[in-house]
C-alpha cells in the first residue's frame, strides 16, 4: 500500500528495520522490493530501538513509523504531513487506525489515567466515527509520523521499553518539550 501513496515519490524513502527475523521476510523485501531499503539487525532489538536506529538512518525532514501489519489509504501520508507544516508546534500526528477488516476502529486518539496506564481511544468503534483532528497525549507507534530531528533530538523511544509503552512515553516527553501531538 506504500507504492500507491498519493504522495511525490522522490520525496519518499522506505526503510525496513528488520529486528533479525528468521521466517525469509528480509529475503522477500530485497527480492521483491528492492527500492526499499533494508535495515538488518543482527538481534531482536524491540520495537523501540529498532525504530531508533531506522530514524536515525532516514534522510527526511519527517519520519513516519508504520508496523509491517498495516495497509495505508493512498491519502495517509500527506494527511499527517499537512498539521505539521500548518502548524509549527504540532510535531507530532498520529492516525486513526482500524482493523483489519476495517470494521472497527483501532486506535483514534490516546489519554492517561491516574495512575499513567495508557487508554486508546474509539477502541471498537465505527470506523466513521473520530473523523477530526484533536490533540492527544500520544500517538500510536504503529502509524504515526514526527519531525524526524525533534524524535532523534528527545532521545526517540525509550529503549527500556521493548515494546508498548514507548509511544505513551515518547509523547508524554513531546508534551513536557513545549510541542504538541495531534490525532489525524
Amino acid at each position: 500500500s506504500l507504492f500507491a501513496l498519493d504522495y511525490p515519490s522522490d520525496r519518499l524513502e522506505l526503510i525496513l528495520a528488520d529486528n533479525a527475523s528468521t521466517d525469509g521476510s528480509r529475503e522477500f523485501m530485497q527480492e521483491h522490493f528492492p527500492q526499499v531499503r533494508v535495515l538488518a539487525m543482527p538481534h531482536n532489538y524491540g520495537f523501540s530501538k529498532g525504530n531508533n536506529l531506522g530514524a536515525e538512518q532516514a534522510r527526511g525532514q519527517f519520519v513516519a513509523f508504520l508496523n509491517n501489519d498495516m495497509r495505508v489509504d493512498r491519502q495517509w501520508l500527506i494527511e499527517l504531513v499537512q498539521p505539521l507544516l500548518r502548524t509549527p508546534d504540532v510535531i507530532c500526528a498520529g492516525s486513526k487506525i482500524l482493523s483489519w477488516n476495517g470494521e472497527y476502529i483501532d486506535f483514534a486518539g490516546s489519554a492517561a489515567n491516574m495512575l499513567g496506564y495508557g487508554l486508546q481511544e474509539g477502541w471498537g468503534e465505527p470506523p466513521e466515527a473520530f473523523g477530526e483532528e484533536k490533540l492527544i497525549l500520544a500517538p500510536c507507534g504503529g502509524a504515526m509520523l514526527i519531525d524526524r530531528q525533534v524524535f532523534l533530538d528527545c532521545g526517540g523511544f525509550d529503549e527500556d521499553y521493548f515494546s508498548f509503552y514507548e509511544d505513551l512515553d515518547l509523547g508524554w516527553r513531546l508534551w513536557l518539550w513545549g510541542y504538541k501531538v495531534i490525532f489525524v
